[in-house]
């Protein structure tokens, strides 16, 4: 097949999940032999071009004059779908997949079959969402909650398939053991990681490492010194090959996020099937597609926000009794949803697509 990526607005080498989900898709997609081109999008450059400063009648509406943020442009999705169509004449692709629902101009470039991929807290009562969803051929959605969201915004769509990730077994050398808990994120509100550290105050002994930056970091640092934690390490950002090695040296992976933020959700949470890769189950929390990505393979709390409820799943899962179990369901996952089985759903979903 020839497929024609258009990623997600930003710089497709930055730090986050749907960043994640395009490059190791596409990684997997050519390793199978198929051709491949993308386009990347800087929304700093929606005024480079003055081809784009008239709107056209597709964009003749308030929702696409400028309010709070670029996709509310008509500027930015003209020069996306100049971008895509000069793409598409030029390598003739015979599916067009775009990343994000804020590229309704890539939707609306060519007569080629496209899919468009829904993520999670993007997924709104908006024109702009609506517009997407019905200019592709095909919706795939990262989880059931988002094919939920999906559903409520446009009910009745006909070729919506649910690809959610698949482990790739990581090899890492053997290292000790030096932490019982690890979390890889972006350091935010909604990853709840205050309630985290409020649990280990009657745990002090447990060692964490808290892998990754964001605005919230000065805050969790500040908790951390206040409930006396010594056994908490910030250790910002990391390159991969130092990201393999503190997970492969933990014993549990953590990211319990909380729901009560409105659409501020987890869609999925590529972060658990990291820790799949190198044997860690897992403590998440049952928000947005987290509970999805848990799966059997660790614990999901109800009540994020109750540090008592984060400690006993803790306790359970570190539990010298049990733990051996828990490290076998996550073996089990490992088999059970597997890389080759997140391509093959990929490229089935894609003949599908150009089938039809």
């Amino acid at each position: 097949m020839k497929i024609l990526y258009a990623l997600a607005p930003g710089d497709p080498s930055s730090i986050g999940g749907i960043q994640s989900y395009q490059r190791e898709l596409m990684e997997g997609m050519r390793s199978r032999g198929h051709r491949l081109q993308s386009v990347a999008f800087l929304p700093e450059e929606i005024l480079s071009s003055p081809r784009d400063r008239l709107p056209r009648w597709p964009y003749l509406h308030p929702q696409y004059f400028w309010r709070k943020s670029y996709y509310q442009d008509y500027r930015y999705h003209q020069w996306v779908q100049r971008r895509v169509k000069e793409a598409v004449e030029r390598f003739r692709p015979d599916l067009v997949h775009v990343f994000h629902l804020h590229q309704l101009g890539a939707l609306r470039a060519s007569a080629a079959p496209s899919v468009v991929s829904c993520h999670g807290m993007e997924v709104g009562p908006t024109r702009l969402v609506r517009d997407s969803l019905r200019s592709a051929t095909g919706v795939h959605c990262n989880s059931s909650f988002t094919c939920g969201l999906v559903e409520a915004v446009q009910p009745g769509l006909r070729l919506k398939k649910v690809i959610r990730w698949g482990v790739r077994r990581r090899q890492v050398e053997p290292v000790p053991v030096s932490y019982d808990l690890i979390t890889v994120s972006r350091l935010v509100e909604r990853k709840n990681l205050v309630t985290v550290l409020r649990a280990l105050q009657s745990r002090p002994h447990l060692r964490y490492a808290i892998v990754g930056d964001g605005p919230q970091r000065a805050e969790l640092e500040r908790v951390s010194r206040e409930l006396g934690l010594s056994g908490v390490e910030f250790m910002g950002e990391v390159d991969e090959d130092r990201k393999w090695r503190l997970l492969a040296s933990s014993r549990a992976f953590i990211l319990p996020p909380r729901k009560d933020l409105g659409r501020d959700v987890e869609g999925l949470g590529l972060c658990f099937y990291e820790a799949y890769a190198v044997g860690l189950p897992v403590i998440g929390a049952l928000s947005g597609g987290v509970g999805e990505a848990v799966g059997g393979a660790g614990l999901a709390v109800e009540d994020a926000l109750d540090p008592e409820e984060i400690g006993r799943a803790i306790d359970r899962v570190l539990d010298p009794a049990t733990y051996g179990i828990w490290r076998q369901r996550v073996r089990e996952r490992m088999e059970r949803e597997n890389w080759g089985r997140f391509l093959d759903e990929f490229e089935e979903f894609y003949r599908q697509l150009i089938a039809r």
